[in-house]
């Protein structure tokens, strides 16, 4: 992520004519070259869904991992995302709404990954990646309403569905039809193929869009440095107050390793993939907001690699690695 992030940065920066391009490329402020990597970013995961719905199908045997995550993605994360940004930043009302916004949408993309990482439990994230995506697809434009208008900034709903419609529905729909075609068993050496390649298809999508997320943000940052620093406060403390809560509840509730790893991991992750979208949509891409959002994904791998790091140390000391590498095989 720092090396898309410095790539962009570089770019962006001493190469005005690549800057000014790409800057130049959007469509009813669609930025044109964001948008493609997001829709190929998330349309491997939707692709996936109906090979696991045996997964899907079992998680609710038992709910409780499940609905602590849910609250954590959308009760805690956008409490302390808002409690953050108007402890930090309460004097300038464009960096409050952006620091708010990335606390907003779950992530259905990256943590995945993470989880696996994690060795948390693969039928807890499909199963809140699922349920996240109808709440995204159904709350998510709503909360966003509400929140920038009761913030002072005034936004119309329309432009938050439009988002989702593209960034979101888009993929969406073309991973169910994708799925479809593949499940024909003329192509099922071919879907496999497919299948195999998702996870390459998806990384590559995010490292293009982070690459052009900060080429079109260099000169804002560059302009902006100290700005950029600051922001960082706020984002970092809400990100780690979100996770230790998290690791709080999960001991109260004596999960075992692999729900804990779950919850902890996908209740501390944000779609900002998705608040870049929204952000770009509702207020420019060169806007505070964006610039904003910007500082997300270099926090993230950090702070989830840190993440990891504390959940699988905290559970060898209590002798539990017999239960991780079960989980490897």
């Amino acid at each position: 992520m720092l090396l898309a992030a410095f790539i962009g940065i570089t770019v962006g920066y001493f190469l005005q004519p690549v800057y000014e391009l790409f800057l130049s490329l959007h469509f009813m402020n669609i930025s044109i070259p964001m948008a493609v990597p997001i829709v190929v970013l998330l349309t491997p995961q939707f692709m996936c869904w109906e090979t696991c719905r045996a997964e899907f199908t079992s998680v609710f045997k038992k709910p409780l991992p499940i609905i602590l995550t849910i609250s954590s993605n959308w009760i805690i994360s956008p409490l302390i995302g808002l409690l953050s940004a108007n402890i930090f930043i309460p004097d300038n009302i464009f960096y409050r709404i952006g620091v708010s916004i990335l606390f907003l949408g779950p992530s259905v993309s990256m943590v995945l990954y993470w989880n696996k990482i994690a060795y948390g439990s693969k039928y807890i994230v499909i199963g809140v990646t699922l349920l996240n995506t109808i709440l995204i697809l159904t709350v998510y434009p709503f909360i966003v309403f509400l929140l920038v208008e009761g913030i002072g900034a005034p936004v119309l709903l329309e432009s938050v569905f439009f988002t989702l419609l593209i960034f979101f529905l888009t993929p969406f729909i073309l991973g169910l039809i994708l799925r479809y075609i593949f499940k024909n068993r003329e192509v099922n050496r071919l879907s496999s193929r497919i299948h195999k390649a998702a996870d390459k298809i998806s990384l590559l999508a995010f490292f293009t869009f982070l690459i052009v997320l900060y080429i079109i943000q260099s000169r804002n940052i560059f302009s902006n440095f100290s700005d950029f620093i600051i922001l960082a406060v706020p984002v970092l403390f809400g990100y780690l107050l979100v996770f230790a809560i998290n690791l709080a509840v999960s001991f109260i509730a004596r999960l075992g390793y692999e729900e804990m790893a779950s919850v902890v991991i996908i209740g501390s992750g944000n779609q900002y993939e998705l608040a870049v979208a929204a952000s770009t949509i509702m207020f420019g891409v060169q806007s505070a907001v964006t610039f904003t959002v910007s500082i997300a994904p270099l926090l993230e791998a950090p702070i989830m690699i840190l993440i990891i790091g504390i959940l699988l140390k905290i559970y060898r000391l209590h002798g539990l690695d017999s239960s991780i590498s079960n989980y490897k095989k």
